[in-house]
């Protein structure tokens, strides 16, 4: 059997989620059924030297900017032959499908959706988030497949029109054996509630500042930790000052993932009370690490946590309802520690790495044998 070869395209080479999965899913595919090579954008960055360690060939083209980038990647294109060709991120999706029809027609595209929507825009209902599906479902006949990471994706791009048959559902995965649970178990003393988010609108860190504000009023002893950086940060400090939490609430900035998995092997439960969210890559490492999870009901987040069984889920915008639920496992240690390995089993069982590379893989030669 003759490999598929493969051409993944990111626009940005940096340590985000995207990013990071496209180097997992390169790093594990089995070379003898597909040969990645993999382009950003972007000026080399922390992928290309983590893939080009390991052997794989990256290219980084955006030294001299995007424009020049896409111009790069057209002689790539036009000279090289790929089965396959995968893009992700709003920029590289849409130009690409135009090259890949014009210069590699015997390739097949797929467009990677990271996200619940194809950009990250902060509000889904936008005039440019309105903007982003009109022009995704005037070129979706570019596209052969859509890859989305959650079923949120997948329901948006059928709801604009776009053939369900064209649409896979590939959630992402986690390396199981480097996020576990601490094997000292639990320490004991005042309970943290840890939040890893960026700080920006939608990841709503005010209504979990309101449920702390509230738990204390109730005389539970309790201690949040916020990992993350971003425009809304400043608002929040100064929230934090206006309802008296100086004492409870660390600010604890951007973190790497070693100090994010300590950080997750310290705390007692985890909390993400976003708007809405694509797949939370922070909520499957904290249910890895074994950490029972309240998060609001939005997708990215239920896709993850079983209501009752892993974690609790509540509607976004209510720190009532999450301040009580985070009362009940603050308040039964024994409850928390049975969500969390049932949290930790799921991950296992339903998100680990191999599932999501193996699903992948099979995409790929899955298409180029169709062509």
């Amino acid at each position: 059997m003759t490999p598929v070869r493969v051409l993944q395209v990111l626009t940005c080479d940096a340590l985000g989620g995207t990013e990071h999965m496209v180097a997992t899913v390169v790093e594990g595919l089995n070379r003898r059924r597909v040969v990645p090579t993999v382009v950003t954008l972007d000026r080399p960055g922390p992928i290309a030297h983590r893939l080009a360690e390991r052997g794989i060939p990256v290219r980084s083209l955006g030294a001299y900017g995007l424009a020049a980038a896409f111009t790069r990647l057209t002689g790539i294109l036009r000279r090289e032959p790929f089965d396959v060709v995968n893009a992700y991120g709003f920029k590289s999706t849409f130009v690409t499908r135009f090259l890949v029809r014009a210069l590699a027609r015997r390739a097949v595209f797929v467009s990677g959706v990271r996200g619940l929507h194809m950009s990250e825009l902060e509000r889904l209902d936008s005039p440019k988030a309105r903007l982003v599906l009109r022009l995704e479902r005037l070129t979706s006949r570019l596209v052969d497949v859509y890859d989305a990471n959650s079923t949120g994706a997948v329901e948006l791009l059928e709801k604009i029109g776009i053939d369900r048959r064209r649409l896979r559902c590939i959630p992402n995965g986690i390396d199981v054996e480097r996020w576990t649970p601490d094997s000292a178990g639990r320490r004991g003393g005042v309970p943290v509630v840890l939040c890893v988010a960026r700080f920006v609108p939608r990841k709503r860190h005010q209504d979990l500042l309101s449920a702390v504000a509230r738990l204390r009023d109730g005389g539970a002893c309790l201690r949040l930790e916020l990992i993350g950086d971003g425009p809304t940060l400043p608002d929040m400090r100064r929230l934090v000052r206006e309802l008296g939490l100086d004492e409870l609430v660390r600010f604890a900035g951007a973190r790497d993932p070693e100090q994010v998995r300590e950080a997750m092997r310290r705390a007692d439960v985890f909390c993400l009370t976003s708007r809405w969210e694509g797949m939370a890559g922070s909520v499957m490492e904290a249910m890895a690490c074994g950490l029972p999870v309240v998060g609001t009901q939005v997708n990215g987040i239920a896709d993850l946590v079983e209501h009752g069984s892993t974690g609790y889920l509540v509607p976004p915008e209510r720190p009532d309802l999450l301040a009580a639920s985070l009362r009940r496992l603050l308040m039964d240690p024994e409850e928390a520690t049975i969500l969390g390995a049932a949290g930790r089993n799921r991950i296992c069982t339903q998100f680990s790495v191999e599932r999501m590379v193996t699903a992948k893989e099979e995409l790929y030669v899955e298409l180029a044998a169709g062509r």
